[in-house]
């Protein structure tokens, strides 16, 4: 069980082995990895699939419908946005504090994905909770 192995408090966990390559790629190779990474993804093929269906479901098509396709690549790359944004901005300073961040994800990510899944499941059930009685 992964929550039990966790290493102890103040031990940075040790990071993926594909994650630990990506480490030294430069700018063209790290996006070239994140654009396959991201597309081949099962959980982003749902999310997208999602967002198209619920986009459908407005009755807009076309040009009516870039705004909110638009709306949902922002959202969905906000954090590797912040990331980029904050190193462009900051530097080599920004190494300290993106490597928190990294550390703190590959620490919990079993426990985010948790949430975030649960999260989705709420919503799932009301909705169909709410098209049985509605």
């Amino acid at each position: 069980m992964k929550w039990r192995g966790r290493p102890g408090e103040g031990t940075p966990p040790p990071a993926p082995g594909w994650m630990a390559a990506l480490g030294g790629a430069g700018a063209g190779r790290a996006f070239g990895i994140g654009v396959l990474l991201g597309g081949v993804n099962p959980k982003n093929i749902a999310f997208a699939a999602g967002a198209a269906g619920s986009i459908a479901a407005l009755g807009i098509g076309g040009r009516g419908a870039l705004g909110p396709g638009i709306a949902f690549v922002a959202l969905g790359s906000a954090s590797v946005l912040a990331a980029t944004a904050l190193r462009l901005v900051a530097g080599a300073r920004a190494g300290r504090s993106l490597e928190a961040v990294k550390v703190f994800m590959i620490g919990n990510g079993p426990v985010i994905l948790a949430v975030v899944f649960a999260i989705l499941g709420v919503k799932l059930i009301g909705e169909g909770l709410a098209g049985m009685l509605g």
